[in-house]
């Protein structure tokens, strides 16, 4: 079954070719036009499918060919189909050594065994070219480490080895949906032609628009492939230059969220939750604190306040877009009136750049609620009365 899955996307890429009478036994799917060197050899594929309700038989034959183009390896029997079936052959055209570089043809005579008045003709053209030799400067399997967020841009040599002039169509294949292109592609359909003389070379610019790292992607150390493909005008010839990015390591944490509605009492201890995540693209420690002045604890006592931080597990890392739920806990003074300020701190351990902070303001009173007001990072802060 595989097999005949690959036939069939094979004969899907080709032209179709279908005779017009009524009882058509046949569709073939063949080349019209092929390339090809002098003192050279390739192959042509014949794809065919049977298209009507019994098993058919074909023959192929040549009807005419160019006096430098020979056409081997026909079959030399009929081919037996079956109904609905597909199939596929390859055949060798060579040109003669000591060609001109022109356009040549040959055609192919089919006949059906059980249809005898039926018959079409197939002319194949045969460029007969120069030889091209295109190649990059750079080594294939080449890797760049980039950052998130970021419009990398590339240089690469690309040269003209032959003994002819040239154009080349350049294009960049990718699997991915990075942004990419030439900087002097100024139609922006992808591609870029340059004329390049025997023996000349010219760098080409292109760039790739790296994706912010959201919700912990993409990770450290993955990336896209990509390929840059130059195709010579000469003989249509490709040549190509893989490369794949890696996205550079990122740490950095975000508050998510901080729970409200909460009411406390004179000597009342409460526990405030807040979720957090590590938004990096790494394997990261949280390191989170509490502010009060210039000083950074994980614990304070503040004219009768006690406040703490609990269940940070900074000794446990966080992967990548996994969050963690931290509380801080406060026990109120044993008296009716009484505030305090302070504020949360979290970051990735030893990347103090990135730190992300949520006010805490601390009222005591009577049954009093708690609400959140604004804070930094758009984050509410606490407020205890």
């Amino acid at each position: 079954m595989r097999r005949w899955t690959v036939l069939l996307l094979a004969a899907l890429l080709m032209p179709v070719i279908t005779v017009s009478a009524d009882q058509d036994p046949f569709n073939f799917y063949i080349e019209e036009e092929i390339i090809a060197h002098p003192g050279e050899t390739v192959q042509l594929r014949i794809a065919w499918q049977n298209i009507v309700g019994t098993e058919r038989h074909f023959s192929v034959s040549i009807n005419s060919t160019g006096s430098n183009i020979s056409v081997s390896d026909l079959p030399t029997d009929w081919t037996r189909v079956a109904s609905g079936r597909l199939g596929e052959i390859l055949i060798n055209v060579s040109v003669a050594p000591n060609s001109n570089f022109e356009t040549q043809s040959f055609s192919l005579d089919f006949l059906c065994q059980e249809i005898t008045n039926w018959s079409f003709t197939h002319n194949v053209d045969v460029i007969i070219s120069r030889w091209s030799d295109i190649s990059f400067g750079s080594n294939d399997g080449s890797e760049f480490y980039v950052l998130q967020d970021v419009r990398t841009s590339f240089a690469v040599n690309v040269s003209n080895q032959g003994d002819y002039d040239d154009t080349i169509k350049l294009r960049l294949n990718t699997q991915s949906n990075w942004e990419h292109g030439f900087d002097d592609d100024l139609s922006n359909d992808g591609e870029l032609l340059i004329d390049l003389e025997s023996k000349d070379f010219e760098f080409i610019n292109f760039y790739i628009q790296t994706p912010p790292i959201v919700d912990g992607g993409p990770l450290a150390g993955t990336g896209p492939q990509f390929t840059l493909e130059a195709i010579s005008n000469l003989d249509k010839r490709i040549s190509s230059w893989n490369f794949s990015l890696e996205m550079q390591t990122y740490h950095n944490m975000t508050i998510d969220s901080v729970e409200d509605n909460l009411t406390i009492e004179p000597g009342d201890n409460q526990r405030l939750q807040v979720v957090v995540r590590n938004n990096g693209n790494v394997e990261t420690y949280l390191d989170a604190g509490l502010r009060y002045g210039d000083s950074i604890k994980d614990r304070f006592e503040i004219n009768n306040w006690t406040i703490a931080i609990f269940n940070a597990f900074e000794f446990q890392p966080l992967q990548p877009n996994e969050s963690r739920t931290i509380e801080i806990g406060f026990n109120a003074p044993n008296y009716n009136l009484g505030s305090v300020d302070v504020k949360l701190e979290i970051m990735p351990q030893s990347f103090p750049q990135r730190v992300s902070s949520v006010e805490i303001s601390l009222r005591v009173f009577p049954l009093a609620l708690i609400s959140l007001i604004s804070g930094s990072n758009n984050f509410p802060s606490l407020l205890i009365e």
